[in-house]
């Protein structure tokens, strides 16, 4: 959106409103419906339809009274490239996290840390079970 306010005598159209919106959002980090209205010249309704609509193409996330534009990121590495980043931190974490699990106790992590933590596991069971007490633990610096 532009420094100016909207013309009195200027009405957008849905995209236009859209895009004025969009604008205001990335660069404020969020919008209010009623400044939105004001500003654009149009009821809070109006505005509140324009959210929604940019909602549900992912573009904003609502909140009460306004919206928050949505962060656009790349696509989420593959395990094989993630178990190489952190790996002394992982080590750490892991070979601490198995000594806290009860000794039938079941674990829900997945991705890079619980294979990471299946390396301490007991050769005797399967690393969702408590492992056999470590000699050497990696330390954390």
């Amino acid at each position: 959106m532009s420094n100016n306010a909207t013309p009195a005598n200027r009405t957008l159209y849905a995209p236009q409103r859209h895009d004025e919106i969009m604008s205001a959002a990335r660069r404020a980090g969020r919008v209010e419906v009623n400044g939105l209205a004001e500003q654009l010249n149009v009821t809070p309704k109006t505005i509140r339809r324009g959210l929604a609509a940019l909602e549900r193409l992912g573009k904003i996330r609502r909140v009460h009274g306004g919206a928050l534009p949505v962060v656009e990121t790349g696509p989420e590495p593959s395990l094989l490239d993630r178990l190489g980043r952190h790996s002394e931190a992982k080590e750490c974490i892991a070979a601490r996290a198995v000594l806290e699990l009860p000794s039938r106790g079941r674990s829900a992590c997945t991705g890079s840390p619980a294979y990471t933590k299946s390396r301490y596991s007991s050769p005797t069971t399967d690393w969702m079970t408590r492992p056999a007490a470590h000699s050497t633990l990696p330390e954390w610096r």
